[in-house]
């Protein structure tokens, strides 16, 4: 994983973020499901309607990685390339000890090899309710629409700056939702798209599901931006039955 196109593409990706020269990035779309909104040749983070993306930050450092929904690594050869990835991303934004893994699957074997590999494993479920106060990487390949829906719920507000995701597109998932839907199914979701820098990773890897629809958001909010009726806003979220079957309750609650 770490001498394929893909990872060279994910560190690039970073690089430009971490240094504040993302108006310089841009990747050709390759595909139709990689870049539904762009145009061939756009460049990441700046749509036609947006400022180029460098004029919201200068630069980004990160200070924790949280891994949520990463599955049955010792059986699912999908989850062991995302382990890797996971892995790589922790070298590369050399955050030190302040990676969190959870996943309700995890064998105790499971959870010893991410123990010894460094990880401190969350010992609950939060279903993806955790609010971050640093900035912060949370790594959800694939999870349910809920569990990002609840990530942003527990950052609603100006908190968003701190939340740097590496997950399945949300510009996609609403694609597949007919707006009214979306709002009512997952308001958070459907309240920040506009408000969303996205930068979609080309699916260059050679097994085509593992990083499949992948794309790094940002969340540059303020309290005034958008108007804070929106930041007012802050039910915890509630799913019907079918959306309930995309996440794994905490057994607590």
């Amino acid at each position: 994983l770490r001498c394929t196109e893909f990872f060279s593409t994910v560190k690039d990706i970073f690089r430009h973020i971490r240094s504040g020269s993302w108006k310089s990035l841009c990747v050709s779309a390759t595909s139709d499901s990689e870049c539904r909104s762009r145009k061939s040749g756009d460049c990441l983070g700046e749509q036609s309607n947006a400022s180029p993306v460098k004029e919201l930050h200068d630069k980004l450092e990160f200070d924790a990685i949280v891994c949520y929904g990463l599955g049955r690594f010792s059986s699912c050869v999908t989850a062991r390339y995302q382990l890797g990835l996971m892995l790589l991303l922790r070298e590369l934004l050399d955050v030190g000890h302040s990676c969190y893994v959870y996943d309700p699957r995890f064998s105790s074997k499971e959870k010893q090899v991410l123990t010894t590999l460094g990880w401190q494993l969350i010992q609950k479920n939060e279903e993806g309710k955790r609010p971050v106060d640093r900035t912060t990487l949370f790594f959800m390949p694939h999870c349910g629409k809920p569990l990002y829906n609840n990530l942003l719920w527990s950052n609603w507000g100006a908190r968003l700056n701190n939340v740097v995701l590496l997950g399945n597109s949300l510009s996609n998932m609403a694609l597949r939702f007919p707006s009214t839907d979306l709002q009512k199914a997952a308001f958070y979701l459907h309240s920040i798209l506009d408000l969303t820098k996205e930068f979609p990773l080309p699916n260059t890897f050679h097994f085509q599901d593992v990083f499949n629809d992948m794309s790094l958001h940002l969340f540059p909010v303020t309290d005034t931006s958008p108007p804070p009726l929106l930041w007012q806003q802050a039910a915890e979220p509630v799913y019907d039955l079918d959306w309930q079957e995309e996440i794994i309750r905490n057994s607590d609650t």
